[in-house]
């Protein structure tokens, strides 16, 4: 998957995919480099989005849906 998160473009190809279990907030993704975490959520009415989650909500989910990967990233 090809997506956008302020005016840069990512694809999820290289990336570290971890399916969350949760239908609203399915995918996590981990960027190569390890120094971004992606999250994609899915709302009936705004349909799949994905943005850049902050060190605090990168720890948060790694706590929630334990990510060991996600943990590291955020610090």
């Amino acid at each position: 998957m090809i997506f956008r998160v302020d005016d840069v473009e990512y694809d999820t190809v290289g990336m570290a995919t971890y399916q969350t279990g949760c239908p609203r907030m399915p995918l996590v993704y981990v960027a190569e480099d390890c120094r971004a975490v992606f999250v994609v959520t899915l709302d009936r009415w705004a349909g799949c989005r994905v943005h850049r989650a902050d060190s605090a909500e990168s720890r948060a989910l790694a706590h929630r849906f334990d990510l060991p990967d996600v943990a590291r990233v955020a610090g």
